[in-house]
C-alpha cells in the first residue's frame, strides 16, 4: 500500500499516524528486529500521555522500549523545551525503567540533530535524517535539507544594513550578562520600542536568549556571532591596500601621536584588535577603520604607499560609524569592540577563526 504523503495541513492526529509508519518502515527494515509494536496516544498514567509507545522485539536481547514525541517544527528551542520535558517527565515517573526516548519533526536541523544527541535523546525526522540507536543496532542519517521549509522569507535582522538591529545587538553585547526590558533598552541604544521587542522575539525564535520574568538576555552568543558574521560579510567593505616601511610596532606608535597631534582617530581592527583582547596569534599587517572625512590626510601622515596586492596595511572606511560603537582604547590606541573584531575576523578562516574564537570564549564565557 502506497504511503500517504506529509503535507504541513495534516490534522494533527494524520500527523502522529505518519510518525507511526514512518518508524514503522524504518524500524522494520533493520535485520535485528524481530517484530515491532507501536501503540498511539499511549497513557503513562492518569495525567501523562506520549504521542507514540514502541516496543521493539530483538532477535538476542529480548525487548527494547521506546517513547516518541511529535513535533510540528524541529527548531531548537522547540526541541530544547520537549528535551527538558522528557528528561523531567521519564526522571520522575520512570524511574529506573529504561526507555530510549525520541522526538519526530518534519525536519530536525543540525542545531536540533545536536542538543538531541547531547542529551542521548534519538530522532527521526520527514526530510530523512534520523539517529536511532540500542545495543544492536545503530541508524544515522544526515545531512538531508529541510523538504517543508515556508516560501516566506522571514526578515533577516542580521545584514549589515540593518543598523537598528545591530545596535540593540551591539548594546546587549556590550553587557552581556545583563538583562533587560525591551523600554530600557530601546531606551539605551537608541531605536524605537518595536526594533527592541521585534529583535527579543527574532533572539528567543532562534534560542539565542534566556528570560527571566519580563527582562531578557542574549544566550549563545558564539552561536549568534558567527550566523551574523556569515550574513554580514555578504557585502564588502570599502577597502585599500597599503605598504608601510615602518614595523607593525612602529606604524602602531605613529598612528596613536597622529591621533594626538591632528586629532584623526584610527579603529584597529582584525588581528591588530584581536591580539590586544586575547594574544592567541601573531600577525604583520595592520587592518584599520578610518572615516572617509580622515582618510587621505591619514594615509598621508603614515606615509603609506598604495599597492594592488602584498601589502601590510588595510584601511577600510567604515559603512557606518556603528562600527566604531563600543571601540576600547588601549595604551592610546583604538580598538574596535569585541562584536566587531569578531564579525571581521570570521570571514578570514585559519588564524582568523582561531582568534575570533579566542574573543568569543574570553568576552561571552558565561553567555556560552
Amino acid at each position: 500500500m502506497k504511503m500517504i504523503e506529509y503535507s504541513p495541513t495534516m490534522a494533527w492526529p494524520q500527523v502522529v499516524e505518519f510518525a507511526k509508519d514512518l518508524l514503522t518502515r524504518t524500524l522494520g527494515n533493520v535485520s535485528v528486529v524481530k517484530n515491532l509494536e507501536i501503540h498511539v496516544e499511549t497513557k503513562f498514567n492518569k495525567n501523562k500521555r506520549f504521542d507514540l509507545a514502541i516496543n521493539v522485539g530483538l532477535i538476542n536481547d529480548g525487548t527494547f522500549r521506546m517513547a516518541a514525541e511529535v513535533l510540528p517544527v524541529g527548531e531548537r528551542r522547540h526541541v530544547k523545551n520537549k528535551i527538558e520535558q522528557l528528561l523531567n517527565f521519564y526522571n520522575d515517573v520512570c524511574g529506573e525503567n529504561s526507555i530510549y526516548q525520541i522526538i519526530i519533526a518534519p525536519y530536525i536541523s543540525p542545531d536540533s540533530s545536536k542538543i538531541c544527541e547531547e542529551n542521548n535523546i534519538g530522532y527521526i525526522d520527514f526530510s530523512g535524517n534520523c539517529l536511532l540507536k540500542c545495543s544492536q543496532f545503530y541508524i544515522r542519517v544526515e545531512g538531508n535539507p529541510n523538504k517543508y521549509a515556508l516560501k516566506k522569507r522571514k526578515k533577516n535582522y542580521l545584514v549589515r544594513s540593518s543598523l537598528a538591529v545591530s545596535r540593540v545587538l551591539r548594546e546587549m553585547l556590550n553587557s552581556p550578562l545583563k538583562f533587560w526590558q525591551v523600554k530600557e533598552l530601546a531606551e539605551k541604544a537608541d531605536v524605537a520600542s518595536g526594533t527592541a521587542s521585534n529583535v527579543k522575539q527574532f533572539l528567543i525564535e532562534k534560542d539565542w536568549s534566556v528570560e527571566d520574568k519580563e527582562k531578557f538576555r542574549i544566550e549563545r552568543a558564539e552561536a549568534l556571532l558567527r550566523e551574523w558574521a556569515a550574513d554580514y560579510n555578504r557585502a564588502e567593505n570599502i577597502a585599500y591596500e597599503y605598504y608601510s616601511i615602518d614595523s607593525v610596532q612602529q606604524l602602531e606608535r605613529r598612528i596613536a601621536e597622529m591621533r594626538l597631534s591632528s586629532g584623526i582617530t584610527c579603529y584597529l581592527t582584525e588581528f591588530a584588535a584581536a591580539v590586544r583582547y586575547s594574544p592567541t596569534v601573531r600577525y604583520n599587517r595592520i587592518s584599520m577603520y578610518v572615516a572617509q572625512s580622515d582618510f587621505e590626510k591619514a594615509v598621508e601622515a603614515l606615509e603609506l604607499k598604495k599597492v594592488e596586492s602584498g601589502g601590510n596595511v588595510r584601511v577600510m572606511i567604515p559603512y557606518d560609524d556603528i562600527v566604531t560603537l563600543y571601540a576600547r582604547e588601549i595604551n592610546g590606541l583604538f580598538i574596535t569592540s569585541p562584536v566587531q573584531t569578531v564579525l571581521d575576523l570570521l570571514p578570514l578562516s585559519g588564524r582568523g577563526e582561531e582568534a575570533a574564537a579566542a574573543i568569543m570564549a574570553k568576552e561571552y564565557a558565561h553567555n556560552a
